[in-house]
C-alpha cells in the first residue's frame, strides 16, 4: 500500500477533483499541473486504490452491462447499448442523446438515413448544444406518402435539435435508370450536396427489415420483382440501401446503380456508424447488420440483444 504524506495526499486529491468534479481531461490536467498524461493516469488509479475516490455506478442493469460486454467482444463491435423493451422509442432516443453528447466534436458532419425508428427519435430526442456541426441526408427521399419517414424530414428535425446546419439532397431515393441519376449529379448543387455527404464522419442509421412481404411496398424504391429476387438470395435487411443476409454477407444488387445514396466503399469509410433498431421483427436484420460491418455501434433493446447473444458464439 502506498503511503502518502499530507502534501502528497493533497496533491492527489487535487488531481482527482480536477478529473471527477471539474470534468477536465487527463491531457488538460497534465498541461495544467505540468506533468505527463501517464502520471495523471497513474495518480487517478492510485486514488481509487487508496480510497480517495470511491466509484459508485447507479441506475444500470448489471445484466445489460454483462450482455453488452460479451456481445462487443464476440461480435467485434465498438459499443452496444441496451435499453428495456418498454417505451422503446423514448429509450432509444435517450441513449442516442447520451451517445451524441459524448462523441460529437466541433465541425463534425453527421449523416442520417430513413425509417420509422429514426423518424420517431428525431421528434422526441432532447436538444443538444453543438459547435459548427452539419447534419446531412445519406440518401434521397421517399415519396410523399412516407415523407415523415424520409431522410430529409429526419435531417430537418435533427438540425433543430442539434442547432446544426442541414444539408439536403432534394432528390428521390431512386430513379428508373443510372443514366437519369448521373445526369442529376452533373449539376453543381448536387455535386456540392453530395460532397458534404461524402465528408460525413458519423452516421446514424436505421436497420431495415426485409422479412415481411409488405416491406416491398414500404421500401418503394424496389419493385416486387426486385424484392423477390433479394428474398431468393436470403436477404434479411438493409442499411443505407446496402442489402445483406443473416450471416452478414453483402448482397449486390442493380438497385444501387439508380439510388441516391453513399456507395458501399464510401459508406464504410465513415468512422462511426451507429445502428438503431428494436423490436422482435428486427432480430435477424440487426444480427446481419452487425455481422456485415455496416454498423460498428448499436443501440437496441434487451430482447434483440439476448437474440444476438444466442447466435454470437
Amino acid at each position: 500500500m502506498l503511503n502518502l504524506d499530507e502534501k502528497q495526499l493533497n496533491y492527489y486529491i487535487k488531481v482527482a477533483n480536477y478529473y471527477y468534479k471539474n470534468s477536465l481531461t487527463q491531457n488538460q490536467i497534465a498541461k495544467k499541473m505540468k506533468i505527463s498524461r501517464q502520471k495523471v493516469n497513474r495518480i487517478l488509479k492510485q486514488c481509487i486504490d487508496l480510497g480517495i475516490v470511491k466509484i459508485s455506478i447507479k441506475n444500470i442493469d448489471k445484466s445489460y452491462f454483462e450482455i453488452s460486454s460479451k456481445l462487443e467482444s464476440r461480435l467485434n463491435i465498438d459499443e452496444i447499448i441496451i435499453v428495456p423493451e418498454l417505451n422503446l422509442f423514448e429509450n432509444l432516443a435517450s441513449e442516442l442523446h447520451s451517445y451524441l453528447s459524448r462523441t460529437i466534436n466541433k465541425n463534425d458532419t453527421i449523416g442520417f438515413t430513413k425509417g420509422k425508428t429514426l423518424s420517431k427519435i428525431s421528434k422526441t430526442i432532447k436538444s443538444l448544444k453543438t459547435n459548427n456541426v452539419i447534419v446531412t441526408q445519406l440518401l434521397g427521399n421517399l415519396d410523399t406518402d412516407s415523407a415523415s419517414l424520409s431522410s430529409e424530414n429526419i435531417v430537418r428535425n435533427m438540425s433543430k435539435k442539434l442547432n446544426a446546419k442541414a444539408n439536403y439532397l432534394y432528390v428521390p431515393l431512386a430513379l428508373k435508370s443510372q443514366t437519369l441519376k448521373d445526369s442529376i449529379l452533373d449539376e453543381d448543387y448536387y455535386r456540392k450536396a453530395f460532397n458534404t455527404m461524402y465528408n460525413c464522419n458519423l452516421a446514424v442509421v436505421g436497420i431495415g427489415d426485409m422479412i415481411k412481404e409488405q416491406e416491398a411496398k414500404k421500401l418503394q424504391y424496389i419493385s416486387e420483382k426486385e424484392y423477390r429476387n433479394l428474398i431468393s438470395k436470403k436477404v434479411v435487411g438493409e442499411v443505407c440501401t446496402h442489402f445483406f443476409d443473416v450471416r452478414g454477407n453483402i448482397v449486390k444488387s442493380d438497385i444501387s446503380d439508380r439510388t441516391f445514396t453513399l456507395e458501399l466503399e464510401k459508406y464504410l469509410k465513415i468512422k462511426t456508424r451507429i445502428g438503431i433498431a428494436g423490436g422482435p421483427e428486427k432480430k435477424n436484420a440487426v444480427l446481419g447488420a452487425v455481422r456485415s460491418g455496416l454498423i460498428n455501434c448499436l443501440i437496441t433493446d434487451i430482447s434483440v440483444a439476448e437474440y444476438l447473444l444466442k447466435f454470437s458464439d
